[in-house]
C-alpha cells in the first residue's frame, strides 16, 4: 500500500448528469482523462466522482488508473495532459482534460 500521494491518471466515461447540463452538446457520452493528486485508486474515484458531479457530469466507468509517471514510461502523453499534471497538487487536487464525445 502506498503511503504517499502522487498524481494519478485515469480515463473516465461520463454522461450529462443534470437536465440543464449541456456540456456534451447532445452527445450520448464522452471520454475524458482525469488527473488527481491521490493516495490510491479509491481516493481517485471518490475525488473524480465529486468533481464531475460539480460540473454536471456523471461518472459511468473509469479505467487504467495509474501514476502518470508510469503512464509516461509506456505511452506518449499529450502536452496538455502533461501541463495539467504539473498543476495537480495538494491545493489543486483534480484536473479534468478535454471531453471526447461519442454518439
Amino acid at each position: 500500500m502506498k503511503d504517499k500521494k502522487e498524481v494519478l491518471i485515469g480515463l473516465a466515461n461520463v454522461l450529462d448528469n443534470k437536465a440543464n447540463s449541456n456540456l456534451l452538446k447532445g452527445s450520448k457520452g464522452a471520454y475524458v482523462n482525469i488527473l488527481c493528486y491521490a493516495l490510491n485508486d479509491v481516493e481517485f474515484i471518490i475525488e473524480a466522482t465529486k468533481a464531475l458531479n460539480e460540473i454536471g457530469l456523471k461518472l459511468i466507468d473509469i479505467e487504467d488508473i495509474e501514476p502518470i509517471s508510469e503512464r509516461a514510461k509506456n505511452y506518449l502523453i499529450d502536452d496538455n495532459l502533461i501541463t495539467l499534471a504539473k498543476q495537480t497538487n495538494e491545493e489543486n487536487r483534480i484536473m479534468i482534460g478535454v471531453l471526447h464525445t461519442y454518439d
